[in-house]
């Protein structure tokens, strides 16, 4: 009981220290730690001590965090150069770790006092020049292995460090590699579905052209994955305006204006992309199909014809065809008097306009048989005016299915 009672008290002598010297303590253990090359030990030391108020800022504990991290590397780095086995993690984490406790250490120095914070600052940023190649090597290691994750603080740190004190004192100029960089960072954002980083450096990464068609496609899918409608077609239009070779930003585009019915727009947009390219089948699909919708029927039946000569292979033009017919059929004003020349002028004009759509839809119901619902409505109407008994009482068991 004694003892319990000791042990007792001395904690509590222990807790009555006051904040100072308990952290000066903390810091000679960590500087032992150091003398015993325990780099490991004192990284993990340093680490647990930033999270005491008392040592908080304290440009000490940062350049014991810098030289744990150097020691560390330096290990690594010499098992690099005798051709060793060598934990590639290892040497970049503490590259990292040499910049992360750097910064904090010339921002707390200069908190303090800035003609002292100076007197460090060349040897400061002559080791972070040393290293920050590194960063890049670190970034592209885990890229490649598809850990965005772990990718992530390596960009982070070599897109930021130019604008940071130390780096803007030693005037680093964007290159490619930042612009590349911005680029990768907003990918593993995205794969990480952390849509709202991905603006991070979005607009650096937008200058990488070399990869500007990739970084639209993220930014494009990102905009669906919110239902950010506004992004979603901004993202589309950038996209086609500056690759109107690739398809994809084209039908995505028509396909979400068709969707919401705003059949003008997709009109539009396909007459000024044939006015580049007159024999894209993609541009005349999607005139023909938006004339369609706008009741335009004589156009689009042009349109889809023309679509046909580029490539026969597309059904669908038939359909469009046959649809057109159909409608064209069906607005013939019919005279009161069924038996007068008109009369019968009118209908002849019906059923040969029926007849045409009847053409087309077979010809699309062949290549399509599993796309009833499309076709045989229409051919319901097709059959019953031109009188195809046998044709018109199959089609009626097949709507009774559908």
């Amino acid at each position: 009981m004694p003892r319990i009672i000791c042990l007792f008290f001395s904690l509590l002598l222990l807790f009555a220290l006051p904040a100072k010297t308990r952290g000066q303590k903390a810091l000679r253990e960590v500087k032992t730690l150091l003398k015993n090359k325990d780099y490991k030990g004192a990284l993990q030391r340093v680490q647990a001590l930033q999270k005491d108020s008392a040592l908080s800022g304290n440009t000490k504990l940062y350049m014991y965090g810098i030289e744990a991290n150097i020691g560390l590397n330096d290990i690594e780095n010499e098992k690099i150069y005798l051709k060793q086995s060598y934990d590639t993690v290892s040497f970049y984490n503490s590259t990292l770790g040499i910049f992360t406790y750097t910064l904090k250490s010339d921002s707390c120095e200069r908190l303090k006092n800035e003609d002292a914070a100076a007197k460090y600052r060349r040897a400061n940023f002559q080791r972070l020049e040393r290293h920050y190649s590194n960063l890049n090597s670190a970034a592209r290691f885990f890229y490649k292995r598809g850990r965005y994750k772990e990718t992530m603080p390596f960009l982070r740190m070599y897109l930021d460090y130019p604008h940071t004190f130390l780096g803007a004192t030693v005037g680093i100029p964007e290159t490619q590699r930042h612009r590349n960089n911005a680029c990768i960072y907003l990918h593993c954002a995205y794969e990480l579905k952390d849509y709202k980083e991905m603006e991070r450096y979005r607009d650096l990464a937008l200058r990488d052209t070399a990869n500007l068609k990739f970084t639209y496609e993220c930014l494009v899918n990102a905009a669906e994955a919110e239902s950010d409608s506004v992004a979603f077609q901004h993202w589309l239009k950038q996209g086609l305006q500056h690759f109107p070779d690739h398809q994809p930003f084209f039908a995505r585009l028509t396909d979400y204006l068709t969707e919401h019915h705003d059949y003008g727009a997709v009109l539009s947009l396909s007459n000024a992309m044939l006015q580049r390219d007159s024999n894209e089948v993609c541009y005349r699909m999607a005139q023909a199909m938006a004339l369609l919708n706008l009741k335009q029927y004589d156009e689009a039946i042009a349109a889809a014809q023309k679509t046909l000569a580029l490539d026969s292979t597309l059904v669908e033009m038939h359909y469009g065809i046959g649809l057109a017919y159909v409608e064209k059929a069906e607005q013939v004003q019919l005279p009161d008097n069924a038996y007068s020349k008109a009369y019968k002028a009118a209908k002849q004009k019906q059923r040969d306009l029926y007849a045409v759509a009847e053409t087309h839809l077979e010809i699309y119901r062949k290549a399509r048989p599993e796309s009833a619902a499309r076709w045989a409505p229409l051919l319901y109407k097709v059959y019953l005016n031109l009188n195809r008994g046998t044709k018109f009482a199959e089609i009626e068991r097949i709507l009774r299915t559908i």
